[in-house]
């Protein structure tokens, strides 16, 4: 969805003049969002409404992992939370396995 996400807001007019419009007070943050991340309100916002209108221009056949991404910058959090989550409940082996068995699929 991340693909998804960045080719529309880079490909699509429209909604790249919106993203960057969502972008610009924080377009020089990049120390706070590498310290920071989600956690800051402007990048918040920027994230969501980047996000939200990729999220508008999606594919029926990718509505349902786009709302997943939504989902988790709303709750100001990333893919690799999802994935230390699995690791705290299922290991560092069994998640790692599970990983590769999905991007495997999807090849």
């Amino acid at each position: 969805m991340l693909l998804h996400t960045l080719v529309t807001l880079l490909d699509d007019p429209v909604a790249a003049d919106l993203a960057a419009e969502a972008v610009e007070p924080v377009a020089t943050a990049w120390d706070t969002a590498a310290r920071v991340g989600l956690g800051e309100r402007h990048l918040y916002a920027a994230a969501n409404r980047c996000v939200a209108l990729a999220a508008e221009r999606v594919p029926a056949a990718l509505a349902e992992p786009m709302q997943r991404l939504v989902r988790n910058v709303e709750q100001g959090r990333c893919p690799a939370d999802d994935f230390s989550d699995q690791v705290i409940e299922h290991g560092l082996a069994a998640s790692v396995s599970a990983t590769a068995r999905l991007t495997q699929g999807d090849q």
